[in-house]
């Protein structure tokens, strides 16, 4: 059956959300307000923005340390797009099988196991793409068969944990970007292993610092997301206190909390 597939080929169309991408410029061409209003009246999966007038033609190199070729967000596109591509893919192929809705069913022990493979295929291929070589991930898969790559992929040995994560009720995060999108990544990458072999002793201790810092910040709002869902009243009322208070100290009206 596999064989049977890939003989007639294969056409991919991928298409990106508009939530990945910059529209800045677009929107200030058209002389329109840049508001969260005209981005969410934008036509799903619009046309991507690029950077190539800000790259130097006479450097090659200059698309890896400037800015990114493509007006990006920096929430991780190609991450998702790859993960993506890779689940359409297996499921197409037969090596895994995906619910369609989020409601099929399915058992959980043959949604994780599948969702498993799923993530390690997408986490290879990704870096690869990127060339983060190392780390466990070997180059060489690049040139084995599709079955000899995912029998190795699947019996491979992975310390990742899926837990449901979710921002509490009532907050958002606003992103601000200045028009041509987030950072290369693979140029980023490069720079910051570089100065940390540069600077072995002060980078670690920075290193560990943020990495403490961001699964603080990632431990307390799951930690706030459970009392909302365990104390749903009394999480409220603070809120609205909190934000009656600042309220009053900058003199605006929040009408949740009026």
């Amino acid at each position: 059956m596999l064989q049977k597939l890939l003989l007639q080929g294969l056409e991919i169309t991928i298409f990106g959300s508009n939530d990945f991408y910059s529209y800045r410029k677009q929107i200030v061409a058209q002389g329109l307000p840049l508001t969260t209003g005209t981005l969410a009246s934008l036509p799903a999966f619009s046309s991507i923005n690029m950077n190539i007038d800000n790259l130097d033609k006479s450097d090659l190199s200059s698309k890896m340390t400037c800015t990114p070729e493509v007006s990006k967000t920096g929430l991780g596109s190609s991450a998702a797009m790859t993960t993506a591509v890779v689940a359409g893919l297996l499921h197409y192929l037969g090596a895994v099988k995906l619910p369609s809705t989020a409601c099929a069913t399915y058992s959980d022990k043959m949604l994780d196991t599948d969702l498993d493979l799923v993530h390690a295929v997408s986490q290879t291929a990704h870096c690869i793409a990127q060339g983060k070589v190392g780390s466990g991930f070997d180059v060489s898969r690049q040139s084995k068969s599709f079955l000899q790559a995912m029998s190795e992929i699947k019996s491979s040995t992975w310390d990742n944990e899926r837990i449901e994560y979710a921002l509490p009720p009532y907050m958002s995060l606003i992103l601000g970007e200045p028009g041509y999108g987030g950072s290369c990544t693979p140029s980023m990458v490069g720079a910051v292993q570089s100065w940390r072999k540069k600077d072995p002793q002060n980078s670690q201790v920075i290193w560990k610092k943020l990495a403490e810092a961001n699964a603080a910040v990632e431990r307390e709002l799951l930690l706030l997301k459970n009392i909302a869902q365990e104390q749903e009243q009394i999480y409220q009322n603070v809120l609205e206190n909190c934000g009656r208070i600042l309220a009053e100290k900058v003199n605006i009206k929040i009408p949740w909390c009026s």
